[in-house]
């Protein structure tokens, strides 16, 4: 049966307020740069990617990222980082490391007097690159665990939604 456009929106909302809190549960990973932390906000959000399709999975991104938005307040450090969350949950490594060269860096040398303390190569090939990697990598092992594992409740569910 297909599951009804209301039963969708629901279900996207739902867990992009659930990713919303994940994102609170957050850690450094490479002790050189503390700032670039993890949470697993991100194993949410391919959940709903899995569940609800492309189009859910942006949806529970951006719901995750306006809300911490709105929670934390409109400075400019976390508009800064919603952003650069929000790309990251589309695209990973690649993307956030041109990114963060091109654009996120920049924005923060110079509107925050970031000092990086290396060149911006440097910094993208020993912090960001090892950091994206170390990122998608924990969060496809807790993905792939939490899947296995609500895979029978997700197909009884679609077969009895309405």
């Amino acid at each position: 049966m297909r599951v009804s456009k209301v039963r969708t929106m629901v279900g996207v909302a739902m867990l992009g307020a659930i990713s919303f809190i994940v994102m609170f549960f957050e850690f450094p990973i490479i002790l050189a740069f503390p700032f670039l932390k993890i949470d697993f906000s991100d194993v949410i959000v391919l959940l709903g990617t899995f569940i609800y399709g492309p189009i859910g999975g942006i949806g529970v991104a951006v719901i995750r990222s306006l809300l911490h938005f709105i929670m934390t307040g409109a400075s400019l450090p976390s508009l800064v980082g919603d952003f650069a969350g929000t790309v990251s949950s589309i695209s990973m490594t690649i993307v956030m490391c041109l990114a963060n060269w091109l654009f996120i860096l920049p924005m923060y040398i110079k509107l925050l007097n970031f000092n990086l303390g290396m060149s911006m190569t440097k910094y993208v090939f020993i912090g960001l690159v090892p950091f994206n990697l170390i990122k998608g990598a924990l969060v496809t092992v807790v993905f792939a665990v939490l899947y296995l594992r609500i895979l029978p409740w997700l197909k009884q569910h679609m077969k009895t939604a309405v």
